[in-house]
């Protein structure tokens, strides 16, 4: 499935980046609307030091404040697009890095498979030398054909059980590639801990 590829550090990463992102476009559309705050201080006060602690001396005071930035509209905005334009570069750098992992895992897999094939068929083909020289050898027993004769057969089957073992070789080397495309392995559904992040796209995302 593909949401394996999201056990892939580089995606993950990509993904919250991404997501880190959308939360600013947040915090810029904030500067739209009024803030409203409340500040206060309560203490004792008294002009005697000997008084201080006393009930009397014990004072306070609460202040509103209010702040709007309606003035900057301007900066708003522009900063606001900033924004936007950011995520859609952080979501295009997401996509690239999934489409990436996923032809990873595709030429792992493809390469695994093929591997698999060719070492088959390496094999049928050794054990088919190995067969022959058995047979060139009895004849050069008998007389009926040179050495030369043999040590052709002979050396083309070293070079098929070279090549068989390189493509067995592949096939680990393969298995490995897969495995790493998908970020060292991948767990059950029950096992992940990495949970989806969801957040606002203002472009189209393929999945």
């Amino acid at each position: 499935p593909a949401d394996l590829l999201n056990g892939r550090p580089d995606v993950r990463r990509a993904l919250r980046e991404a997501a880190a992102q959308s939360a600013q476009i947040g915090v810029a559309r904030a500067d739209f609307y009024p803030r409203f705050g409340i500040s206060g201080f309560i203490g004792y006060t008294a002009d005697d030091i000997r008084l201080l602690f006393e009930p009397s001396s014990l004072t306070g005071y609460v202040l509103p404040s209010f702040q709007w930035k309606i003035l900057n509209y301007g900066r708003i905005v522009n900063n606001v697009r900033l924004q936007d334009a950011r995520f859609s570069e952080k979501v295009y750098q997401y996509q690239q890095k999934t489409l990436n992992a996923g032809r990873e895992v595709e030429d792992g897999l493809v390469g695994f498979l093929q591997s698999q094939l060719q070492a088959r068929s390496l094999a049928e083909s050794a054990d088919a030398s190995s067969r022959s020289v058995e047979l060139v050898l009895k004849q050069y027993e008998e007389g009926l054909v040179d050495f030369n004769r043999v040590f052709t057969i002979q050396t083309q089957l070293l070079a098929q059980q070279d090549q068989l073992a390189t493509a067995r070789g592949n096939i680990a080397l393969n298995l490995i590639a897969v495995y790493r495309a998908l970020g060292g392995g991948w767990h059950s559904t029950e096992q992940r801990l990495a949970r989806p992040v969801h957040f606002r796209c203002p472009i189209a995302v393929d999945p």
